[in-house]
C-alpha cells in the first residue's frame, strides 16, 4: 500500500500570538521508521501581525525549500511548518541521530537554529504540529467556504445555517440549546434509534469562514463540556 501524504493549513494561537501551520496530516503513520524530530528556525523580519514582511516572501520562500530539499534527501521526512512571531520552524523527522545536522552545517549564514529532539518526533508532531478538535474544525470551514466560494457565494448576505451536535441525555442537549438560545432562530431537539440526544440549531448569519470559526469554537466547546460531539454544519449559496 502506498504512503498516504496530505497537507492542510489552518490557523492557531501561540503564546496568545497568530500563526499558521502546514502539516502532512497522516505524517503519524511513518514515524515508527523516523524516530528523531528536528526543528529548524529560520528568523525573519515581522509585520504587526507578527507574519514576515513583504520583501522577506522571496528569501524565505528560497531558504525553505533548500532546506526541505537537502533534509530530505539525507533521509528525513518533512512533517510541517509554523509560521509566526518572526520565526519560520520547519520540522523533520530522521531515522538515525546520527547524521540529523549534516546537510544545516553549510548554513551557518543563514541565520537558522537547530533543535535535535532524539526519540522526540512523534512527540513534536502530536504536540505542535498535528491540529487539536478545533483546529480540524477550521480545516472543515475552510474546506466548505472554499465549496461554497467556487459556486458563486459573495459571503455579503445573511442566510440560515444549520448547526448539528449529539448528546447522551437529553438534560444535556437541552441545556446546549439553551445556551446559544440568543443566536438561534430554531431549535429543534429529538430522539435517534441509536439512542443519541441530536440537537439542530439554525442562525441567520454570513457564513464567511472567519464567523464560523468564531462559532465552531463555542460549539465545540458547549458539546465537550457536556460529552457531547459537534456533528458539523451546512447552508445554501447566495449571490449566484
Amino acid at each position: 500500500m502506498s504512503e498516504r501524504t496530505e497537507f492542510v493549513f489552518y490557523p492557531t494561537t501561540l503564546d496568545e500570538v497568530a500563526h499558521s501551520v502546514r502539516v502532512d496530516i497522516y505524517a503519524h503513520e511513518r514515524l515508527e521508521q523516523y524516530p528523531h524530530g528536528v526543528i529548524v528556525m529560520i528568523k525573519y523580519k515581522v509585520r504587526e501581525d507578527g507574519y514576515p514582511s513583504e520583501d522577506e516572501f522571496d528569501r524565505l520562500s528560497t531558504l525553505e525549500s533548500s532546506l526541505m530539499n537537502d533534509m530530505v534527501e539525507h533521509g528525513s521526512l518533512y512533517l510541517g511548518t509554523i509560521t509566526g512571531n518572526g520565526s519560520v520552524d520547519l520540522f523533520f523527522a530522521s531515522p538515525t541521530a546520527d547524521n540529523i545536522s549534516e546537510p544545516l552545517k553549510q548554513r551557518q549564514g543563514d541565520e537558522i537554529e537547530v533543535l535535535v529532539h532524539p526519540n522526540g518526533s512523534e512527540s513534536l508532531y502530536i504536540n505542535y504540529l498535528y491540529p487539536n478538535l478545533y483546529e480540524q474544525q477550521y480545516i472543515v470551514n475552510q474546506d466548505y467556504c472554499k465549496e461554497l466560494l467556487e459556486q458563486g457565494e459573495m459571503f455579503e448576505t445573511a442566510r440560515d445555517v444549520l448547526l448539528y451536535a449529539s448528546f447522551h441525555d437529553n438534560k444535556s442537549a437541552h441545556d446546549f440549546a439553551h445556551e446559544f438560545e440568543g443566536l438561534t432562530k430554531e431549535a429543534h431537539i429529538h430522539l435517534s434509534k441509536d439512542g443519541h440526544i441530536h440537537v439542530h440549531l439554525t442562525m441567520h448569519i454570513v457564513p464567511d469562514v472567519m464567523t464560523m470559526n468564531l462559532l465552531t469554537d463555542k460549539m465545540i466547546h458547549g458539546t465537550e463540556s457536556r460529552h457531547g460531539h459537534f456533528e458539523g454544519w451546512q447552508t445554501t449559496v447566495v449571490g449566484v
